[in-house]
């Protein structure tokens, strides 16, 4: 492709054939009209996506047009790097990232293009909705305060960390990630991948622009708990690798405790993985005890995004972890514990 490429979509592959064909066709119709190219980075899949990958390649390059397909074939090492392989090869001025399960609306890369004008803005958001395996369509959640339409840092809206990741309702600057050396994390699998990338592009982005229009259809196929089975490593290694960056870069305390909102929920994660395995227990105490223990208490306590029960929570799976785990299995210590927190939290907050 000689022309300037203006958006890179990539599409990390792998045992997707059921809704393959779905997600490249609505990549490539909401393309149209647009010099862009769809990156198809086949993970080592073992069903018809190779294949299917080289067909949309080969009627690319026989039609022509403003939209190129490229299919890049590689040994299996998760999404992680099969996102990174597609950044590597981008040649375009946006990056768009798109699950290969999933499916975007027609039109969206005009809309959200039209936004990119702006040489401050490197991240332009938007909104997307839930498909559950019902069939049914449920709006995701987003705070009030969103500014919209105009340019923005994270530091003017934390809710945007607090809630589901969503990478790929968003397109990045190409030059900003290259900047900052912004890449996925390289795990086994999908790994949660998506939570440190959030978060070191939200924080180091200069301009932020969130569109109110809906523009992807996330397949929630199971959800996180059942997703996890008894992997309790996965959400502790990537608060950790969050709370790394954290203490290397300076970041406001309300943008800090935005992200912390959604931590209650991984610790009760980890914490429902410890009672279903008791031979575990040990472990994931120690884990949720480590977490917490590097949380910054000052920007906790003086919080305004987070409760007081969210407040109390840290602070019991930081000095009583093992009682923070029990109580959700034992309805007795579970009210105890709530008539403590309660107690303790006249003392802990002032």
């Amino acid at each position: 492709m000689n022309k300037k490429v203006s958006l890179s979509v990539v599409i990390p592959i792998y045992g997707v054939e059921k809704y393959l064909r779905q997600c490249v066709d609505s990549v490539l119709a909401a393309c149209e009209g647009i010099q862009a190219e769809v990156i198809l980075v086949d993970d080592g899949g073992k069903d018809g996506c190779p294949a299917i990958c080289d067909e949309y390649e080969r009627r690319s390059a026989e039609l022509g047009g403003t939209c190129e397909v490229r299919t890049i074939h590689k040994e299996n090492g998760g999404y992680g790097s099969a996102v990174n392989t597609g950044f590597d090869l981008a040649q375009g001025e946006w990056i768009s990232i798109v699950e290969p399960d999933d499916w975007v609306e027609k039109g969206i890369y005009t809309t959200l293009l039209s936004s990119g004008a702006d040489q401050n803005v490197d991240i332009i958001k938007a909104k997307f909705q839930y498909v559950l395996p019902s069939g049914v369509i449920r709006s995701a959640r987003y705070a009030e305060d969103i500014p919209l339409d105009r340019v923005f840092r994270i530091d003017d809206c934390p809710s945007l960390l607090s809630r589901h990741p969503s990478i790929w309702s968003a397109i990045y600057r190409r030059s900003f990630l290259r900047r900052y050396g912004i890449r996925m994390k390289e795990v086994p699998g999908a790994g949660w991948v998506d939570n440190p990338f959030l978060v070191q592009t939200m924080c180091q982005a200069h301009g932020i622009c969130f569109k109110p229009v809906i523009v992807y259809n996330y397949r929630s196929i199971m959800d996180s708990v059942s997703e996890l089975k008894g992997k309790w490593e996965i959400p502790y290694a990537r608060m950790k690798d969050e709370l790394a960056w954290f203490s290397k870069n300076k970041v406001a305390s309300e943008v800090l405790c935005a992200r912390y909102w959604p931590y209650v929920h991984y610790l009760w994660m980890m914490s429902k993985c410890a009672l279903t395995d008791a031979t575990i227990r040990g472990k994931v105490i120690h884990a949720v005890q480590d977490v917490s223990r590097e949380l910054n208490w000052r920007a906790i306590v003086g919080s305004s995004v987070l409760s007081k029960n969210e407040k109390m929570a840290f602070w019991l799976y930081r000095h009583m972890p093992r009682f923070a785990i029990l109580r959700i299995k034992y309805r007795t210590l579970g009210r105890v514990a709530s008539v403590f927190l309660k107690v303790m939290g006249f003392f802990v907050l002032r």
